[in-house]
Parts: C-alpha cells; sequence; structure tokens
C-alpha cells in the first residue's frame, strides 16, 4: 500500500477513536451551568400573553441585540431564539404593556447561576397575567411570580 494513503487512513482512524472516546466520556447535562464556556449558546425566550378577556399586550425585548417588538394577542405567546455572546456577556430586558399596565423587566442574563436559579434550561418562558409576570422554572416545573404591573400613568 502507498506509504501516504496509509498515514491517511491511520490517521482518520485516530480521529474517529478519538471522536468516539469524547462522547462516551460526555455525560448528559441536567443544569444549563455546565454549557460549555467561551461559546456561544442558543436560548429561547417567550413572553405568554394570559391576560383576561380579550386584552392584546405589546412586546419589545432588547439588549444585546433587538429581538423585536410585537403585539401579542390573548393564549398566543411573543417567542424569540437567539444566540449568547462568547463571554457570558449577554442580558436582555423586555419592556411590556397593555391597557390596565406596562412593566420592564429583566428577561435573560447570561450568567449560568441566573439562568439555574430563574429559568432552569435553555427557554426562558414568561406569563404574563392580571397580576404581572411570572417566570417558569423548568426544572421545578413551576411558575415564579417575579414582578407586578406598574398602573401609574405618565
Amino acid at each position: 500500500m502507498n506509504p501516504l494513503k496509509l498515514l491517511q487512513n491511520i490517521t482518520f482512524l485516530v480521529v474517529i477513536a478519538a471522536t468516539v472516546s469524547w462522547n462516551s466520556n460526555t455525560q448528559p447535562q441536567t443544569t444549563v451551568q455546565a454549557y460549555p464556556g467561551f461559546r456561544p449558546c442558543k436560548f429561547h425566550l417567550v413572553v405568554m400573553n394570559t391576560l383576561p378577556g380579550d386584552n392584546a399586550m405589546n412586546v419589545h425585548c432588547h439588549g444585546d441585540g433587538d429581538l423585536g417588538e410585537e403585539k401579542t394577542l390573548v393564549n398566543t405567546n411573543y417567542t424569540r431564539p437567539f444566540w449568547t455572546a462568547i463571554y457570558y456577556t449577554t442580558k436582555y430586558k423586555c419592556d411590556v404593556n397593555w391597557s390596565l399596565g406596562q412593566l420592564t423587566f429583566e428577561s435573560f442574563r447570561d450568567e449560568p447561576d441566573w439562568v439555574d436559579l430563574n429559568c432552569g434550561g435553555p427557554h426562558c418562558i414568561w406569563k404574563a397575567n392580571n397580576n404581572g409576570v411570572s417566570l417558569y422554572h423548568i426544572q421545578k416545573q413551576v411558575f415564579v411570580f417575579k414582578q407586578k404591573w406598574n398602573t401609574t400613568r405618565l
């Protein structure tokens, strides 16, 4: 066999063996805290409209990038996927308003402790109702109340 071809085959087998060995040592992650550092990760930001009656709300999420503004009807969601920055610096806040109130809240902070304690996974799911906004903790499977509506009009 050609020595160059033999070297290519051996190199290929070494790469395959290293990949299989690395994958077999990788454990499934149950928390986001273990996600790789210095590497962008994909998250989803969701704001659910569960207001009473037929009250639409306006949602605008922004921070490291503008995720856009949307009029969200009752029982529909404002949903935006995004990628984090390389060095744990991504932050987002959302401005939400409807006929009886408005609020601004921190909807995402790319710090492992913040994500683990608040979202519990790669989806930060917020629910707006007549009391204010709550955040769903994926691992605990419960909505945690975070902020009430500001009903003061300017």
